[in-house]
C-alpha cells in the first residue's frame, strides 16, 4: 500500500498496470475498475495491457513482438483487440508558451531510446532547430534492467510481464541516477512517445527535478513547427560528397538539395556512389551531411572546413552500389532521406568526419607484365591492360608512371634458349602513351602451353631503378607459370636455360617492397593426368607470385583491379562520404512530393 501525503488517500497497486490508484476507484493509467470480476476479465485485461505496450515498444516488428509473446501475463480474450488510447494522454496541439514563438529554448526529450538536452538554434541559416547538448541511455538511468534492451522497452512502453515489475520501483531507479545538474536548463520536458506509460510519468517526475513544464504535445518535430518550421530556408542546403581529385587524392564537393526560398514539402531526387570496391558483401555506414558552405558575398562554395552543418545523418549501403535519394524538406525544417533504408543521426562531428579522409596517395611506379605469346590468348591479355591503363588515365592523370614488360618463351633450340632474352622492356610516364605502344606490340606464336619466361620477366622488373618517393606495384597478367627451378618427373617444361630462379626473383622483390598483383586465365592442359598433376603444381607459383592479389581475369574487370589493387589510392574503401556520381547520372529537384 501507498500513502497520497497530499490527499491522505490510501492506495495499492492496480492489478493490471501496477501503478498506485485509490480503492474503489478506477485506475488513470489503465482504466481497470476493481469490481470484484471473475478472475478471466482480470486475466484478460493484464494481456491485453501487456501485449499493447509489447506492440508499442517493437514499433511493430513481427519477429520483436514474437520475442516478447512469453513475457505476458493473463490470457487473450476471444477477440483480441488493442486499445491503444488506453494510457495516452491527450494531446496538447496549443504551443506551452503564451504570444511569440520563444529565440532561446532548451528542453529534455525522453524517448524510447534515451534522455536528450537540446538547444533551439535559430542561425539564419533556415528553419529553427534543435542541438544536442547532452545524452543518456536508459540503460544508465535503470541499470536493473540493462541487460536486455528489449525488456527495458517494454518496461517503458507501460508493459509489466510475467516478472511482474514494479513501475514504481523503476520510476525511482530512474529518478536516482538522474543528474542533479543538466548540460542546459530545460524549460520543457517532452515525452515521446506520449503514450507509454512509464515514460510519461518519467517525464513528470523529470519536471519536477528541473523545475521545468511537461508539454504532450508530441516530440522536438512537433516542437519545432510551432517555433516556425514552416519558414523559408534563407541559405542553400547542400549535400557533402567526396570524388577522385586529379592526382588521386580525395576532394569533397557538393550537390545542391534547395536553394534559397524552399520550403517545407520542396524534395529533391539525387544519385549517390557508395565508396568501396564492388562486389562487396556487407554494407557499410556511409555519412549524408547537410551542409551550408556558399560566400555571402561572392556565392562560391567555401573550403570544406569552413561549411556549417545543418545536419548529419548516415545510411548502411552497399559498397560500390549507385543509389537514388530522394532528399525531403521536412515540416520542421530538417532535410530527411528516403530510398536509402534506415536513416539514422550520425553522432560524429563534421570536423571528425572530415578528419577521416584518407590521404592523398603516393605517385605510384606501375610496371605491366605481359605474356604476349599466344596468338589466340595474347591480344585479349593486351587489350586487358590498355583497359587497365584507360582506366588510370581517367582517373589519376600524372599520379602513376608506367613500366611494360612483356615477355614470351624460351626457345625449343637449345643453343638459342641460352642467349636469347624473350622479354621487351618499355618506360612511358604516361598511363595513354603506354596504352598506345601496346596497341602495337607484336603477338609470339605459342611454343606449348608447359610454360612462360616470367623469371625473365622477374629479372627485368629487379633491375628497375624504382623513383624514392612512389609505392612499387607490378601487375602481372598470363595464363603460364614461370618455368621450373628444377627439373621434376612427369613435367615436360625444362628448367630456365639462363639459370634464374624466380623463387629467389619474387623473395627479391618482396624485400624491396614492391607489390605483387596477378591476374591471370585459365591454362589449357591435355596429355597424361600425371603430366597435368606436375603442371597443375607448378601453378602454385602464382600465389607466391600474388602478395597483394590472386584475380581470375574472366571475373575481375579492368576498373575493378584498379580498385582492389589500389592503383588509385585507398580512397574508394576509407572516405566516410557519399561519391559524387559520373557525369552521366544527373539529380533533379523540384517543390512538393516528387
Amino acid at each position: 500500500m501507498f500513502i497520497n501525503q497530499q490527499s491522505n488517500s490510501v492506495t495499492s497497486p492496480c492489478a493490471v498496470c501496477r501503478w498506485p490508484v485509490p480503492p474503489t476507484q478506477p485506475c488513470q493509467t489503465c482504466g481497470w475498475v476493481a469490481d470484484g470480476s471473475d478472475g478471466r476479465a482480470l486475466a484478460c485485461a493484464q494481456y491485453a495491457w501487456d501485449l499493447m505496450a509489447a506492440r508499442r515498444a517493437c514499433d511493430g516488428d513481427p519477429t520483436g513482438l514474437q520475442r516478447m509473446q512469453p513475457w505476458l501475463r493473463g490470457e487473450p480474450a476471444e477477440a483480441d483487440t488493442e486499445a491503444d488510447a488506453a494510457g495516452a494522454a491527450s494531446p496538447r496541439l496549443t504551443p506551452p508558451w503564451s504570444g511569440e514563438p520563444p529565440t532561446s529554448l532548451t528542453v529534455l526529450e525522453l524517448s524510447a531510446d534515451h534522455l536528450e538536452v537540446a538547444q533551439l538554434v535559430q542561425d539564419g541559416t533556415g528553419p529553427p532547430r534543435l542541438a544536442t547538448l547532452q545524452r543518456m541511455s536508459w540503460a544508465q538511468l535503470l541499470p536493473s534492467q540493462a541487460d536486455d534492451p528489449s525488456r527495458l522497452r517494454f518496461h517503458l512502453a507501460g508493459g509489466v510481464g510475467s516478472d511482474d515489475v514494479d513501475p514504481v520501483k523503476l520510476r525511482i531507479e530512474a529518478r536516482d541516477n538522474l543528474p542533479s545538474r543538466l548540460a542546459g536548463k530545460p524549460q520543457y520536458i517532452l515525452a515521446t512517445p506520449t503514450a507509454w506509460a512509464l515514460l510519461r510519468r518519467l517525464a513528470e517526475m523529470a519536471a519536477g527535478r528541473y523545475a521545468a513544464e511537461v508539454w504532450l504535445g508530441g516530440g522536438r518535430r512537433e516542437l519545432l513547427r510551432l517555433v516556425g518550421g514552416q519558414r523559408p530556408i534563407t541559405r542553400p542546403y547542400h549535400l557533402a560528397l567526396s570524388r577522385f581529385g586529379a592526382a588521386g587524392q580525395t576532394e569533397m564537393t557538393t550537390v545542391e538539395l534547395f536553394a534559397t526560398g524552399a520550403v517545407p514539402g520542396d524534395a529533391t531526387v539525387v544519385t549517390l556512389g557508395v565508396p568501396g570496391p564492388a562486389p562487396a558483401d556487407l554494407p557499410r555506414s556511409v555519412a549524408l551531411p547537410v551542409v551550408t558552405g556558399l560566400d555571402d558575398i561572392t556565392g562560391d562554395l567555401l573550403a570544406p572546413h569552413e561549411w556549417t552543418a545543418v545536419r548529419v545523418d548516415s545510411a548502411s549501403l552497399k559498397p560500390g552500389d549507385l543509389v537514388t535519394v530522394t532528399a525531403r524538406l521536412d515540416d520542421d525544417g530538417q532535410v530527411r532521406f528516403d530510398g536509402v533504408g534506415e536513416v539514422v543521426e550520425d553522432p560524429r562531428s563534421w570536423v571528425e568526419l572530415l578528419g577521416m579522409l584518407p590521404p592523398a596517395p603516393s605517385p605510384t611506379d606501375l610496371v605491366l607484365a605481359v605474356e604476349h605469346s599466344g596468338k589466340d590468348s595474347a591480344p585479349a591479355r593486351l587489350a586487358y591492360a590498355q583497359r587497365v591503363l584507360a582506366e588510370i588515365d581517367e582517373r589519376v592523370p600524372g599520379l602513376v608512371r608506367v613500366l611494360l614488360v612483356g615477355y614470351g618463351q624460351h626457345s625449343r633450340n637449345r643453343h638459342e634458349s641460352r642467349t636469347d632474352t624473350p622479354v621487351q622492356v618499355a618506360e612511358d610516364p604516361a598511363p595513354s602513351e603506354a596504352g598506345r605502344r601496346l596497341a602495337g606490340w607484336p603477338v609470339q606464336d605459342n611454343l606449348d602451353d608447359h610454360a612462360a619466361a616470367l623469371e625473365d620477366a622477374l629479372d627485368a622488373i629487379r633491375r628497375i631503378q624504382w623513383r624514392p618517393d612512389a609505392r612499387r606495384v607490378a601487375v602481372f597478367l598470363g595464363t603460364k607459370p614461370p618455368y621450373p627451378v628444377r627439373q621434376t618427373p612427369f613435367d615436360p617444361a625444362v628448367p630456365c636455360p639462363l639459370g634464374l630462379n624466380w623463387e629467389q626473383l619474387v623473395q627479391q622483390l618482396r624485400q624491396e617492397g614492391v607489390q605483387m598483383v596477378v591476374v591471370r586465365g585459365k591454362p589449357r592442359w591435355g596429355g597424361h593426368s600425371r603430366v597435368r598433376a606436375a603442371l597443375h603444381e607448378r601453378t602454385m607459383a602464382w600465389q607466391s607470385l600474388a602478395t597483394h592479389g590472386d584475380h581470375d581475369m574472366d571475373r575481375t574487370s579492368p576498373r575493378d583491379l584498379v580498385d582492389l589493387a589500389a592503383l588509385v589510392g585507398d580512397a574508394p574503401s576509407t572516405s566516410p562520404f557519399a561519391l559524387l556520381p559520373p557525369d552521366d547520372v544527373t539529380h533533379s529537384s523540384g517543390g512538393g512530393t516528387t
